[in-house]
């Protein structure tokens, strides 16, 4: 693009996010090549409020739609938080657009028992 960025605005009605299957205000391109990169910055992180937050961008694009979206407290985990959130939006991006055409979708994210291990359960 000749070093030049585009004058027009971004579309600011979720179309950019359902085209790019990145959250509203994220380039997810952009910052999973960015937090590639760099080096990993391992921290215990809460993936309970990841997953709070994750949801909480969601619902703004479609303030009338149903959903049912429960996080329990508790998961955490030794890991870098940016690639956490890159991945938790993403999963939880893909689970929203895939959920879109029912009456009340049911996300919940917490963890549960898996032949005789904790797991996380995430949609």
């Amino acid at each position: 693009m000749n070093g030049k960025q585009s004058s027009r605005p971004a579309p600011n009605d979720g179309s950019r996010w359902r085209n790019s299957g990145a959250l509203p205000g994220t380039d997810h391109g952009w910052r999973t090549s960015r937090v590639s990169r760099s080096e990993p910055q391992i921290e215990k992180v809460d993936l309970s409020a990841v997953a709070r937050e994750t949801g909480t961008l969601l619902q703004p694009m479609n303030p009338d739609r149903s959903v049912d979206f429960v996080v329990e407290k508790g998961p955490t985990a030794a890991a870098d938080a940016n690639l956490l959130r890159v991945v938790m939006e993403s999963l939880l991006g893909n689970a929203w657009k895939f959920t879109s055409g029912r009456g009340l979708a049911h996300f919940r994210f917490g963890v549960t028992e898996f032949a005789g291990e904790s797991a996380l359960l995430c949609p």
